[in-house]
Parts: structure tokens; C-alpha cells; sequence
């Protein structure tokens, strides 16, 4: 068994055939540009024979076979009464505003006055047409133009420029201080937005850091009545579903169904990505029920069922308690996938993974006035499991259950479905050790953790995606081998961890404090 373990992880890990290429999406419809060149998908007949015969015919789902994905148990929950709500008077000052969004005005753009100006406008219109330039260069050369900066780009450009900054895979505090350092200074040059800019600065303000804590829901919320009471932009279904998904993540539910609430007020109606944020809001609240409830009312709008929302339903249902069901969608899953050949598979990359949302989104949004693109896109969309749920199952066994076997036999699962290792996987089994190991007559073992350390000094030999030695890497692998192996063992990967890392500013003294943490306890462990 350990040999399977270290085997899977260093097949996948070093695999040219699973590493190198980007697997793409889908299908075209006439007139519509979002089209992906598809890449052919082969299963092993070993995987095939090694599932029971599915009873799931033709290749577009009826409403019942996507119903029967999630729902296991009966709803008891649906003749509940829903809680009072509580008005909040950030909210309230916000219902229904009687502006409506005017187009701007035309407005004077400002010359340059010398060469060096010309010549700063022009380099920022030349990086604005490449695409492959960084976020931080595209924002260097707007630094560099005079001020009031805002004042000598055209509509367009500016346009340009906050869009290239807001599509980007995972929002941090950089991200969001450069985007809103744009939107201040077109704020202060008196330049109108558009509703997707102001939007796009709400959710910058409210999910920058990696928890949502009350500060960034006040962020958001300041950004969202400025824009409407002051800016007098009135919100789209886009705004109040970022505002949902900041207030449900930061745990405050009355506040996010009262935006619910409101959206509805406005005659709004619910999106796609307002549906699978509520079944995400009854997982965080602990409502096993609701997540069916929302996912059966997700599946009679006419929303096309995909990955990301199944990925959700898992997820959900996992934080509600119910890892069993969880895991009984994802045996669904690898059925109805299987049932289903030739589809291509899900996007791997983030940017074919928004774009497919966005598809999605629009075959729903057209449906009556384009069924035959509604339909194909129902019929060709994949519904098999992903780098994403994979990693949802095993980040549960490794941080709740500690049931190294399911984590084996998930790892090999992923090569059956021809989905490479990604780098966050082996930073979720390093915290496994780290939380696990130690134990006598476990199966966290210290041979097992020598072979995960093993293939991840491999794959990053080998170049495996997103796997880089960075402060996290670094620290559970301390605590891993703290835990598991003797001190001297573990002032070993320290130094071989030293040897490797190149540490920004400020991270090799954060590590070595922790990495004295550990010995500490290691040492103090032993005293005992």
C-alpha cells in the first residue's frame, strides 16, 4: 500500500502526457465567438469494467437524472418558515433607487504637453494591446502618466485598463490596491463608471484576503452606497450577487438574504451564479436539506448542470455534515461521466474555467431566442469530476477524517480521469501529516511522508503546475516532519528547504520562527 501511495503521487506528478498541456474547452454554436478547440478524451478500459453498468441513456440528462445526482434524502426542511428578517440600515438606505444608469456624457481628453508625456500615453496604449503583459507592468505604465492621470486616456482605454486588472485567477491585497487606485482617480477626475467597474471594486473591497471578516462586508458595502446614492448607478443582478457572496462568506446570513430579498424587490432576476451561491450559503449554514432544496431549483430554472456546480453540492454538503452524501454525488458523477463518452473534459485552466461559466450564463440568458445554442450547450457540457473535486475530497480526508486509504485511492482515481497533480494537492497531504502523523500504529507514517517529500522535490524538478516551494510548502512540511520523524530529520528538510528557496522579504525570518516553534514542541514532547 505504500508503494501504491508513492507510486500514485509520483506517476501523476511526473507523467509528461498528464503535465504538459492544457486540456480545453468545447463546443461551438453559429455566431457566438466563445469557441474552444477540444482536446479527445481516452479512459482505460480498466476503469471502465471497474464501475457497475449505468442505467443513464443518451447523452443530454433528463430533469430526473440530474435530480437523482444529489437527492439522496427527503426534504423535510421545504415547509419551514423562513427567519424574520432583521432590516440593517446600510441596506435600507439603498432599496430601490429611482435613478436609472445613463450612458456618460462625451468629455475632453487632455494632450500631452511635452515628448515625455506622448511618449508615457503612448507606451501604456502599446501594453494595453498585448495581452500577455503582466498586471503590475500594465499598472507601472499608468503610474508613469501625468496627473490627473485618468484625464488623458480616452473612454476606451480606460475601459481597457480596468478590465485587464480585474481578470485575474485569485484577488489579493495587491490586486486590489491597484484596481482601486485606478478607480480613486477616475472617482477624483470626475469620470463616470460603468455598473461592471463599480461592481468589479465591491468585490475587490470584499474578497482580497482569503477570510471575509466583518471589515471587508463594511468595505463592500460603503463601495456599493457610494456608487448608488452618490455615483447614482443603479445595482445589476452581477452587483447584488457579489454582495450575496461577500456576506455569505463572511457568516452573516440574514444580511445576504436580505440582499436576496432586495435583488428580488428590484425585479432582478436570479442568475446562474446567484443559484450555486445559495446552495454554497446552506453548506456554510450547516443545511444539508437546503443544498438539495437550492440545487432541485437550480436544476427547474433551466440552469445547465455542470462541474463547478456539482464541485459545489460537494463541497457544500461536506460542510453541512454530510460527507456520505458528498460522496454519493461523486460517485454519480463518475457514472453519469462514463455513461456520457466522447464529451470533452472539464477546463483545467482558470480562464477557460470563467469562460465557460460566462457560456453557460448566456446559453441560459437566451435560451428562448436561441434554444438550438441552449440545447448543444445543455447536451455537450461535461459533468465529470475535476482537479477541484478531487481536491475537495481529499482536503476533507486529510483535515477531518485522516483516512490515508480514501486519500490513496482519490490520488489514483485522478489518473484514471487523465487529471494532472497540481501543486496545492501535495500541499493538502503535507497538512495531513502535519496534523495526523505521530501517531502509534498510524497510518500517517514517516515512510509515507519520505515518499510524498520525495515527489515533490520531483515535481518541482519537472516543473508540475502551481507546485512551488513557498512559505506554506515549507512550513507544513516542518510541521509534517516535526510530527512524524526525530529533530534531527526535520533540521534536515530545513536545510534542504533552505538550500531550494528563494524567500521574499520578510518570509525566511516568519519561517524560522516557526520552524523554532516546532523543535520547541518536538523537544518539549519528548521531555514529557
Amino acid at each position: 500500500m505504500d508503494n501504491l501511495f508513492i507510486g500514485a503521487l509520483v506517476r501523476a506528478s511526473l507523467c509528461r502526457k498528464h503535465g504538459g498541456t492544457a486540456r480545453q474547452h468545447y463546443w461551438n454554436s453559429g455566431g457566438y465567438s466563445r469557441t474552444f478547440k477540444p482536446k479527445a478524451r481516452r479512459f482505460s478500459s480498466q476503469v471502465l469494467v471497474s464501475l457497475e453498468e449505468e442505467s443513464y441513456s443518451g447523452s443530454n440528462p433528463d430533469r430526473e437524472t440530474l435530480i437523482s445526482l444529489v437527492d439522496e434524502y427527503p426534504d423535510y426542511s421545504a415547509s419551514l418558515e423562513p427567519p424574520e428578517l432583521i432590516p440593517s440600515p446600510g441596506l435600507a438606505e439603498l432599496q430601490r433607487p429611482s435613478v436609472k444608469n445613463e450612458p456618460a456624457s462625451p468629455r475632453i481628453v487632455r494632450s500631452a504637453r511635452n515628448e515625455v508625456e506622448r511618449k508615457a500615453i503612448e507606451d501604456l496604449q502599446n501594453y494595453l494591446r498585448n495581452v500577455s503583459v503582466s498586471h503590475e507592468t500594465l499598472f507601472e505604465k499608468y503610474q508613469a502618466l501625468p496627473c490627473p492621470r485618468p484625464l488623458f486616456l480616452k473612454s476606451n482605454s480606460i475601459r481597457k485598463l480596468l478590465n485587464r486588472l480585474s481578470v485575474l485567477e485569485r484577488k489579493n491585497v495587491a490586486s486590489m490596491l491597484r484596481y482601486l487606485t485606478v478607480i480613486e482617480e477616475i472617482k477624483a477626475a470626475g469620470i463616470r463608471m460603468t455598473v461592471s467597474e463599480w461592481s468589479t471594486a465591491i468585490a475587490f473591497a470584499g474578497r482580497c484576503f482569503s477570510k471575509v471578516t466583518a471589515t471587508e462586508v463594511e468595505s463592500a458595502l460603503h463601495l456599493w452606497k457610494e456608487m448608488e446614492l452618490d455615483a447614482k448607478i443603479k445595482s445589476s443582478a452581477a452587483t447584488f450577487n457579489i454582495l450575496f457572496d461577500i456576506a455569505t462568506k463572511s457568516g452573516k446570513f440574514v444580511l445576504a438574504e436580505m440582499i436576496l430579498k432586495e435583488m428580488k424587490a428590484r425585479g432582478l432576476a436570479a442568475t446562474r451564479f446567484t443559484r450555486v451561491g445559495e446552495i454554497y450559503c446552506c453548506g456554510l449554514r450547516g443545511d444539508g436539506d437546503g443544498v438539495r432544496r437550492t440545487y432541485k431549483n437550480l436544476v427547474d430554472a433551466g440552469e445547465i448542470v455542470d462541474t463547478t456546480v456539482l464541485n459545489c453540492v460537494i463541497a457544500s454538503l461536506i460542510r453541512a455534515g454530510e460527507p456520505t452524501a458528498a460522496r454519493h454525488v461523486f460517485e454519480r458523477m463518475k457514472q453519469l461521466s462514463f455513461s456520457r463518452k466522447g464529451l470533452n473534459p472539464p477546463p483545467h485552466q482558470w480562464r477557460e474555467m470563467r469562460e465557460l461559466g460566462r457560456t453557460l450564463h448566456d446559453a441560459m440568458k437566451t435560451r428562448l431566442s436561441n434554444p438550438e445554442f441552449y440545447q448543444k450547450a445543455k447536451r455537450e457540457t461535461s459533468m465529470a469530476p475535476d482537479l477541484r473535486t478531487f481536491r475537495i475530497l481529499i482536503s476533507h480526508h486529510t483535515q477531518q477524517t485522516g483516512d490515508i486509504e480514501q486519500v490513496i485511492g482519490l490520488l489514483g482515481e485522478m489518473g484514471q480521469f487523465e487529471i494532472p497533480i497540481h501543486g496545492s494537492l501535495f500541499l493538502t497531504i503535507l497538512k495531513g501529516f502535519a496534523m495526523h502523523g505521530g501517531q502509534r500504529y498510524g497510518s500517517w507514517t514517516r515512510d509515507r511522508l519520505e515518499g510524498v517529500w520525495k515527489a515533490i522535490l520531483q515535481g518541482l524538478d519537472e516543473g508540475v503546475e502551481d507546485l512551488y516551494l513557498g512559505r506554506w510548502i515549507a512550513i507544513y512540511a516542518i510541521r509534517a516532519y516535526g510530527k512524524c520523524c526525530g529533530t534531527n530529520r526535520t533540521l534536515e528538510i530545513w536545510h534542504e528547504i533552505q538550500g531550494r528557496w528563494q524567500p521574499k522579504d520578510g518570509d525566511e525570518e516568519w519561517l524560522k520562527k516557526r520552524v523554532s516553534d516546532v523543535l520547541e514542541g518536538r523537544l518539549s514532547s519528548l521531555k514529557d
